[in-house]
């Protein structure tokens, strides 16, 4: 395969990298000299009114749609079953909330109804029904001690849950992480010598070797959380319409204030990590040089460390403080 124009997309086994806006240009700079404080953070270039905000979200839901079944495929052929077990574990967590909910409603009106009929003498018998299924006939003594060990089952399948969900994700994880590495490792073999000397292209399969490990997997977990956050939300919502329907309207406009938060500040947390990508590999690139053996005897024979290090302070002054 050859190499592949440095103004281009992104090569074909890296299409999980998505399309990069402008690509960068100008001469490579390692950070050994040259004034890092000619490149200033990028400005806010996010949307500034409410169509431009609807016209975005639109975007970003597109481009999310259209990339999410290319990932679960690189997910899912890195290990179906524990992708599986994975979903499975958050779709069940999903629907937990609601079930404590709705025992902790039975266990309350169990207690009122044990004081009613302490105090009235009625006939000291509780059931409940769900649907079709129908529990045995408990003393009121009998239905608080059920319920309670309900609850507390709840409890423990919540948290052994989230373990299970924990478990399968670094499982995930590594099985991905391999699968990627080999990819880029396949990919890189075949460029040719003058796609590493570019410095654009090189960024990118840096990048894709370190960024693009953890991405696929980070997006098929919040896939799956927002399947998770959907059960919870229809489920507590259909509880509430039993209760008021105006509570069940407040939960449904609650999550606004949080999302438009979320969507004026994401896209300034995505600018300034995208700006900070390069120096940030400048400076790892000078505590490679001082720190690592392979270039500990020219540092040494040369008497860089002093000048190594005074590069990587500027650098990094230059980063925080900006």
């Amino acid at each position: 395969m050859g190499m592949m124009p440095p103004a281009g997309g992104p090569p074909s086994h890296l299409w999980w990298l998505g399309r990069r806006r402008q690509p960068d240009s100008g001469p490579a700079n390692s950070g050994l000299t040259g004034d890092p404080g000619l490149e200033l953070p990028p400005e806010d270039q996010g949307p500034k009114d409410l169509r431009s905000r609807w016209l975005n979200l639109k975007q970003s839901v597109t481009g999310t749609s259209a990339a999410l079944p290319r990932v679960l495929r690189l997910v899912w052929d890195a290990s179906p079953r524990i992708t599986l077990g994975l979903f499975a574990a958050t779709a069940v967590a999903g629907v937990i909330p609601a079930a404590a909910a709705y025992t902790s409603k039975l266990l309350i009106n169990s207690v009122v109804q044990g004081i009613l009929i302490h105090n009235t003498h009625i006939p000291d018998r509780q059931q409940f029904t769900l649907g079709p299924v129908h529990t045995p006939v408990f003393t009121s003594v009998n239905a608080i001690v059920f319920l309670a060990v309900l609850q507390l089952a709840l409890f423990a399948i919540t948290a052994l849950l989230g373990t299970i969900r924990n478990i399968t994700q670094q499982l995930l994880q590594n099985e991905v992480a391999m699968r990627i590495q080999l990819m880029v490792m396949e990919k890189a073999a075949s460029l040719d010598l003058s796609f590493y000397e570019d410095p654009a292209s090189y960024d990118l399969l840096r990048r894709a070797q370190t960024d693009s490990i953890n991405r696929p997997v980070m997006m098929i977990s919040t896939a799956f959380g927002l399947v998770q956050t959907l059960l919870t939300f229809i489920t507590m919502i259909a509880l509430l319409l039993g209760v008021s329907p105006l509570l069940a309207l407040l939960a449904l406009v609650s999550p606004i204030p949080a999302f438009i938060a979320d969507t004026r500040y994401g896209w300034r947390g995505y600018n300034i990590a995208r700006w900070g990508s390069r120096l940030l590999r400048r400076m790892n690139y000078l505590v490679s040089l001082v720190t690592t053996d392979s270039y500990a005897k020219e540092v040494k024979l040369f008497g860089l460390g002093g000048y190594f290090i005074e590069r990587y302070r500027v650098i990094a002054n230059s980063y925080y403080a900006s």
